[in-house]
């Protein structure tokens, strides 16, 4: 068994230079000229919702506005059917949407959202509490609350603790993983025929964030497949839970493994080789690579 020894360095560099393509194409949206005539639309230079200048890395792609990273989470609450956030880092945009967004602004749509008399009281800043500006947001696009003829009323909030403040569990969007799940070995056999039909699910906060396909009939299955994970949190852990797929009757848990990204230095690649827990027996290689957003 070639257990726990190191990738080779010919497959490491074929493993950096993929990571390293994959982020350049995530990334080319901002060194395009897309992004300069988008934070050149008048009111563009600031958060559409609170104004902070700081972060404006998201917009919403069918409301033609550009959002902070705090702000940005509590349009994903909206639902896609009223707001369809997208990052200006890491996703891919087609001629259409932008011609949209560059058509629009947030002052354009400020005008029509934000015309009622009595919105500044409301209005959050840029040092209010993320579920201040939730808040708002939800009054503001769901409710309609300050358009001119709203009722200008604030969605209640509150602070529940000093965690919750500062933005995380999926207020803040703070990076994205690339995991390769490269193998597994020795697994429990879950099948009558002494083997498992074993894939991999990537859980944060309770998310499934992604899953390999399943590899039939082996307790030593190699996936060597990546998943772009999108971290709200960085303090959660990361848990890569390997499963047995059932075609009859519910899946079978094969054991689980957690890391936690808090000590991952930015753009590195590491690799990982972590024993399975709640299992009597099982290992799982991955290979993890985290690019912070203000990276």
């Amino acid at each position: 068994s070639t257990w726990g020894k190191k990738t080779p360095k010919k497959d490491q560099k074929k493993d950096k230079k993929k990571i390293k393509i994959f982020f350049q194409k995530k990334m080319s949206v901002l060194d395009d000229e897309f992004l300069k005539q988008l934070l050149a639309v008048e009111g563009n230079s600031e958060c559409c919702d609170c104004g902070s200048t700081n972060l404006l890395t998201w917009a919403s792609s069918d409301l033609g506005i550009v959002l902070c990273n705090e702000c940005v989470g509590g349009h994903r609450k909206l639902g896609t059917h009223i707001s369809k956030p997208l990052s200006l880092k890491m996703d891919n945009w087609t001629d259409e949407q932008k011609n949209f967004m560059i058509s629009g602004g947030n002052k354009k749509l400020n005008l029509i959202y934000e015309q009622h008399s009595l919105v500044s009281s409301s209005k959050p800043n840029p040092t209010s509490p993320v579920e201040h500006k939730h808040a708002f947001i939800l009054s503001k696009y769901k409710n309609l609350s300050f358009f001119i003829n709203g009722d200008a009323k604030l969605e209640k909030w509150e602070v529940s603790s000093k965690k919750a403040q500062v933005g995380v569990k999926g207020q803040v969007h703070c990076g994205v993983a690339i995991i390769k799940i490269i193998k597994g070995e020795n697994l429990m056999a879950a099948d009558l025929n002494g083997k498992s039909d074993p894939f991999v699910e990537v859980i944060q906060n309770n998310v499934v964030k992604g899953k390999t396909k399943i590899q039939f009939e082996t307790l030593n299955p190699v996936w060597n497949e990546t998943l772009t994970v999108n971290v709200d949190d960085i303090q959660a852990e990361i848990v890569l839970k390997v499963v047995d797929f059932d075609k009859i009757s519910s899946n079978d848990p094969l054991g689980s493994a957690s890391f936690s990204l808090v000590d991952f230095k930015a753009n590195e690649e590491r690799i990982l080789n972590l024993t399975l827990e709640h299992a009597k027996k099982g290992t799982i290689q991955v290979s993890v690579t985290f690019f912070p957003l203000d990276a």
